[in-house]
């Protein structure tokens, strides 16, 4: 089975254990069980990434400062330019580092969905669902991540995780008309985990027109759905 490169500084070890542990050792590929007295080699690092599917990069502000992560996200990034449908990188921030530090390079903030977050479950629950999906071969390379409204996105995930206990029963998105705010909500949901990715959401539509009865029965015939407000 492919498994999980999990990519950390050494000062987070305690966090990224944690995920280990809740993933198995057969799906990962960690240094304390990988390589040998956690000593490791460019070449040792690079067939462990080639056994895997996934690579997670816990960006941080000790990973940020870290030359073995640099040269593992160099790797990784080589690997899924050529193999786009079957290999994945994704980011996971686990401190109080700003989605807009510039450290963290151009190309991973625009081209991947960066999202926060502190506890080892939802870490594992990310991770379980990029591996599920590149396992079973229902990953595909025409699916794009959502490149744009970055800031919006990062918003939103920080809104929704500022309780980790508690799922928002009410999302607004505002704004005019035919300015993606369809496209935001799929994308935001799916990223906060709300929705998953094969979600098609019931759309209700209400403008300054609609009374609160109009909504009200419009709601009605969703009850069990989440709704999308246009």
């Amino acid at each position: 089975m492919k498994k999980v490169f999990l990519s950390h500084a050494s000062t987070d070890k305690q966090l990224v254990r944690q995920v280990a542990s809740g993933l198995g050792r057969h799906r990962i590929e960690f240094d304390e069980i990988t390589f040998t007295e956690n000593r490791s080699n460019i070449e040792e690092i690079r067939a462990s990434i080639e056994r895997c599917c996934v690579f997670v990069l816990f960006v941080s502000e000790a990973s940020l400062g870290s030359e073995w992560v640099e040269q593992e996200l160099k790797i990784a990034r080589k690997k899924e330019a050529k193999e786009p449908s079957v290999f994945r990188i994704v980011a996971i921030i686990i401190d109080s580092t700003p989605y807009s530090d510039p450290r963290i390079p151009q190309w991973l903030r625009d081209e991947k969905n960066l999202s926060r977050k502190l506890m080892p479950y939802p870490i594992q629950r990310v991770i379980r669902m990029h591996h599920a999906e590149l396992v079973s071969g229902k990953a595909s390379h025409n699916d794009k991540p959502y490149l744009t409204r970055v800031n919006e996105l990062a918003d939103l995930t920080s809104k929704v995780e500022e309780d980790p206990e508690s799922v928002p029963k009410c999302i607004v998105i505002s704004g005019w008309p035919n300015v993606g705010r369809a496209s935001f909500a799929k994308h935001g949901l799916r990223q906060v985990e709300i929705t998953k990715s094969d979600v098609d959401l019931p759309t209700i539509t209400a403008d300054s027109n609609s009374s609160i009865e109009d909504v009200i029965s419009r709601v009605s015939g969703y009850k069990s759905h989440s709704i999308n407000w246009l």
